[in-house]
């Protein structure tokens, strides 16, 4: 899956990891206009979601943050984890909010003295693991995003976008109906 999108100077692309599939990327470009104090923010969000808290952790190498979900009634749990990078600015250090506000857990700010026209993108993988692949899936979220570290974010976009070729071979073809497009315009 790829969703790329565009709103003024901002371009965005997330993709799923191909055959890492607890992992999913993300990669957000921004350039400014003018001389600015520029905040981008990495963060887990669980704002609407029903359920609670059981952990919220900072490691301190692996990731940026783990959170372990519990679903309503107890039956099933969730683990995230996330890892934040930003690209361009090298001075900038990522601070992890460490309060207990709600809208604190899991969030990584990187606090930049923007130059016009000067690219700064930020970079997110997070794993997201439910309780039916593993019992300890924070835990194992975490050991996720540090494989997915490991293998590095150009190399995991390539092998999601190489597995999405190899997918689409398998595309079934009708002899003798018209060619894609052909009818009405749509694809199938």
């Amino acid at each position: 899956m790829c969703r790329s999108w565009q709103y003024g100077n901002l371009d965005d692309a997330s993709e799923s990891a191909g055959q890492r599939p607890t992992l999913t990327l993300q990669e957000i470009t921004v350039t400014v206009n003018a001389v600015c104090k520029l905040a981008l923010q990495a963060r887990i969000d669980p704002s609407g979601l029903d359920g609670r808290f059981l952990q919220r952790r900072k490691p301190k190498r692996e990731c940026d943050g783990i959170l372990h979900w519990e679903s309503p009634g107890g039956l099933c749990w969730l683990g995230v984890a996330y890892l934040s990078t930003l690209l361009g600015d090298d001075s900038a250090q990522g601070r992890w909010a460490d309060s207990d506000h709600d809208q604190d857990v899991g969030l990584t700010q990187y606090e930049i003295d923007a130059e016009p026209g000067k690219q700064y993108v930020l970079r997110q993988m997070a794993s997201l693991v439910p309780s039916l692949l593993h019992s300890e899936p924070h835990w194992q979220a975490s050991r996720m995003v540090q494989v997915g570290s490991w293998y590095g974010f150009d190399e995991l976009r390539a092998a999601n976008r190489a597995e999405w070729a190899r997918l689409w071979k398998g595309r079934p073809v009708i002899l003798g109906a018209e060619p894609a497009g052909a009818i009405g315009g749509t694809p199938w």
